[in-house]
């Protein structure tokens, strides 16, 4: 599971206490409601608050999914990390949105999209800030972080045909791993 291989040993209770599961499990196995679950529409564009997955509050959605472009079975989830409960400041990298890539016919259905390439998902590569963007042209999605909320993050989605993308070179790679 993503996020959780960061586990630190806590003497307090004498174990190894790893953060959440990700979202993407939490919604195959049905704990998040459907009405906290955000699905884009193929050629949209909304903007919405993303609640903290480990500790959800009354408001936001606690998971988006986002189509992916002529890809049955395949799409991007959005969950927001915050420092609370088994998220506590220690278990994650930082504070911000994780981006999965989930292919559903995989082995390993969910990998993170990791914006600083170097595959590891329990760096701040893995976890995306106001002001960042990840956009996969190919897929017609696009995420933007828009701002820190008291439990989660304001986050913009476009999907196919609605990306209003400039290209240039001081953009970023990312990569899925």
């Amino acid at each position: 599971d993503v996020m959780s291989a960061g586990a630190p040993w806590e003497p307090q209770h004498d174990t190894w206490v790893a953060p959440h599961t990700i979202a993407l499990h939490k919604d195959l196995l049905g704990w998040i409601p459907a009405a906290r679950k955000y699905v884009a529409a193929p050629g949209s564009t909304a903007t919405f608050e993303l609640a903290r997955d480990a500790i959800p509050s009354a408001q936001g959605y606690q998971l988006a999914q986002l189509p992916i472009a002529g890809g049955a079975g395949t799409f991007y989830t959005l969950e927001t990390r915050r420092y609370a409960g088994y998220d506590a400041s220690g278990r994650l990298p930082a504070e911000g949105v994780v981006i999965h890539r989930v292919n559903l016919a995989d082995l390993v259905p969910a990998r993170v999209v990791d914006a600083d390439g170097d595959g590891d998902p329990n760096d701040d590569g893995a976890v995306w800030t106001p002001g960042e963007t990840f956009t996969d042209l190919q897929a017609g999605v696009q995420v933007r972080v828009l701002s820190a909320t008291a439990t989660g993050f304001n986050v913009e989605v476009s999907t196919g045909g609605t990306l209003p993308v400039a290209i240039d070179s001081v953009l970023a790679p990312a990569t899925m791993g």
